[in-house]
């Protein structure tokens, strides 16, 4: 378990990250919810590293896009397609 209580932690960054991804424990995500009402320093932190993930998603989504259908297809390499009949 991570402690908030006393100051922010020194690794913040790293910690965001794992919170927007849903990868902290309950108690830690719990924690860092608690600590952020209360800190804006760690809240701007937050706050840009959501940023930084939506930007880098839009972006991604826009080279997919401008993709030709083929380009994509051959950049994920072979596809197994499986199929059944119906009994």
């Amino acid at each position: 378990m991570i402690s908030f209580r006393k100051k922010c932690p020194e690794a913040i960054a790293d910690l965001a990250e794992l919170y927007l991804l849903s990868r902290l424990a309950p108690d830690d995500n719990r924690e860092l919810e608690e600590h952020l009402l209360s800190c804006s320093r760690c809240m701007d932190i937050l706050d840009e590293t959501e940023h930084f993930f939506k930007s880098f998603r839009d972006a991604y989504a826009r080279f997919e896009a401008e993709l030709p259908q083929p380009a994509i297809e051959s950049c994920l390499g072979p596809t197994l397609v499986v199929s059944h009949t119906a009994v």
